[in-house]
């Protein structure tokens, strides 16, 4: 984890030629409904990305999260709660643009539909597919039921 100029965690800078852009996608709210967070490459150039700090994406989106990790692992939730926020006391935060503008070249980006598995969610793996989207390509964290 790193800290920017403006003193906010966040995880590693992409090291690919493109700022990746995010955005979370809900195709309908319902128990039939998908939820994605979608990375991108964006016009923006990647060694801007520090200008952008104030539009960047929380790592974890909802307090709900922490709950079902807790759970899931076998933690009490009162130390996955609070334990981390004695160490940092601030959130972590994706160096993504959130709802950014999508690259306009010409080329076209491929699609990668990421699962993440391992009783996990769509941020857990943020990094990899952030990273992916730094070189190019379009990202789909779906998230499970």
């Amino acid at each position: 984890m790193d800290s920017d100029k403006n003193k906010r965690l966040h995880l590693p800078f992409p090291m690919g030629p493109y700022a990746t852009g995010c955005m979370e996608l809900m195709t309908e709210y319902s128990s039939e409904g998908s939820f994605a967070r979608i990375f991108y490459p964006t016009n923006i150039p990647s060694d801007q990305l520090n200008k952008y700090s104030d539009k960047w994406v929380p790592w974890m989106p909802h307090e709900m999260y922490l709950k079902a990790f807790a759970s899931a692992l076998r933690i009490p939730y009162c130390i996955f709660k609070y334990g981390p926020t004695l160490i940092r006391m601030k959130p972590y935060y994706i160096p993504s643009i959130s709802d950014a503008p999508v690259s306009d070249g010409e080329q076209s980006f491929p699609l990668v539909i990421f699962s993440h598995g391992y009783a996990a969610t769509r941020f857990v793996s943020s990094n990899f597919c952030y990273s992916l989207a730094s070189y190019g390509f379009i990202v789909a964290a779906i998230e499970h039921r």
